[in-house]
């Protein structure tokens, strides 16, 4: 589900996303990410991220059949 909602272009291009690395939380960026599955952090963070990002793509749709319903009612 992560890698769903953080690589296919209908969700993440809706947020973004980073970890703070300014402040020593930079194990989760980089190539070796994969890694880091199944470690409780970054599970909480992946469930997470999917959780943002489907509530964000589902506020546009919504948005977006709100507006074709306001266009059929002025139409």
């Amino acid at each position: 589900m992560y890698e769903k909602c953080t690589s296919d272009s209908k969700f993440k291009d809706n947020l973004k996303c980073r970890f703070d690395t300014k402040n020593q939380c930079s194990n989760y960026e980089g190539q070796a990410l994969l890694s880091h599955y199944h470690e409780a952090a970054y599970d909480a963070h992946m469930t997470g991220m999917a959780f943002m990002h489907i509530i964000k793509f589902k506020e546009v749709e919504m948005a977006k059949i709100n507006a074709r319903n306001a266009n059929k009612k002025q139409g």
